[in-house]
């Protein structure tokens, strides 16, 4: 990780890239620098693989009026690869945002001109008694649904000595839930050595993948039933290595 020396804004991450750095634990940091120099296209969203006919890319200094295959200008192709980072898949259009804002006050837990809000939000979620289930890109009513059979399973949490099972976002912030990390800071709430689940849906990214074999962490998909995951996490959980916990109270 030597190649980009600024890897974050956030002064309390520094301490976990060197706790990786001196214990040998990969991040995706240096999946990312093994591939550098990265594709200028791709950065641009300019470059296009949805079908078998590309990739298609269209260079932002072309004097001629470029399209791809299918007819996307420059303007729109980066528009959808916008939408593909945003979690909206490519048929969506600018009537995907404007639903979203209509929305937005169902998916916020604080209503619009609150003064107060009670969503915890920081790697502190994580408690070490309790199997710390983190989801990423996973439906929210899927997380509800977790939820739910999280809360009546309280003979798995017992059989496996921790005190209940704690559910939480990261990857986004989430204004109903407990949100662990933020995008781009997913691998440190893994580096807590507090997250015994990390499911993921969709339309994660999976930063935490990387960082997640270093640690007795399962690497699940939503797809799999609640029984499934729940069981799976609280395995992880009795093979914790004590040593390699990290709490951070910071929330």
């Amino acid at each position: 990780m030597a190649k980009i020396r600024r890897k974050t804004i956030e002064p309390a991450a520094r301490e976990y890239l060197k706790y990786a750095r001196e214990n040998g634990i990969e991040l995706s940091w240096n999946n990312y620098e093994r591939m550098l120099p990265q594709d200028g296209f791709g950065r641009l969203g300019l470059s296009c693989a949805d079908c078998a006919m590309g990739p298609c890319r269209i260079s932002p200094f072309a004097r001629e009026y470029a399209r791809t295959v299918c007819g996307l200008d420059a303007d729109e192709l980066a528009y959808r690869s916008a939408m593909r980072l945003m979690g909206a898949g490519p048929e969506n259009t600018r009537d995907f945002i404007a639903s979203l804002l209509r929305r937005a006050e169902k998916i916020c837990a604080v209503p619009a001109g609150a003064k107060d809000g009670s969503t915890r939000v920081g790697r502190g979620v994580l408690r070490a008694d309790m199997i710390n289930i983190c989801c990423e890109g996973v439906p929210f009513d899927r997380v509800g649904a977790l939820e739910a059979a999280a809360a009546r399973a309280g003979d798995i949490a017992a059989a496996a000595g921790a005190g209940g099972f704690g559910i939480s976002v990261v990857g986004r912030v989430c204004g109903k839930r407990p949100t662990a990390a933020g995008e781009g800071d997913v691998e440190f709430a893994i580096m807590t050595g507090l997250a015994d689940g990390y499911v993921l849906g969709s339309g994660a990214v999976g930063l935490g993948r990387c960082a997640a074999a270093g640690y007795a962490t399962a690497v699940l998909c939503a797809g799999l039933s609640d029984e499934d995951i729940l069981r799976a996490s609280a395995d992880a959980f009795a093979r914790r290595d004590p040593e390699r916990v990290r709490a951070d109270g910071e929330c």
